[in-house]
């Protein structure tokens, strides 16, 4: 009989024990994840300041690239305004000379 009773003592101290390994494995588990989640920088663990500011800084740059574009667009149109101009007006000179007339001294 006492045998039996010290087996269950022993019994019960092991599944007390067992119980508190489970518990200290699952914290160390839960531990474990966020801090690999903090060091992989998973969206969801930083601070909602943080997201707003990273939202703001996304539409800075989603205006300056929309800047830029629109001034590579404005510089091409206005080199090929250019362009036309410069063939118009040799061309106008070109049949000035062909007429015969040139600019006066005092006109330059």
């Amino acid at each position: 009989m006492e045998v039996r009773a010290s087996w269950a003592e022993e019994r019960l101290s092991l599944k007390l024990a067992l119980n508190q390994m489970e518990q200290e494995l699952d914290q160390c588990q839960a531990d474990l994840r966020v801090e690999r989640d903090r060091r992989s920088g998973i969206a969801g663990v930083g601070t909602e300041g943080d997201r707003e500011r990273i939202q703001r800084l996304y539409g800075k740059y989603l205006r300056a690239d929309s800047y830029r574009k629109a001034l590579v667009y404005q510089k091409k149109y206005l080199l090929l305004l250019l362009g036309g101009f410069h063939d118009c007006e040799q061309t106008t000179l070109a049949l000035i000379a062909r007429m015969g007339v040139y600019p006066s001294p005092e006109d330059l």
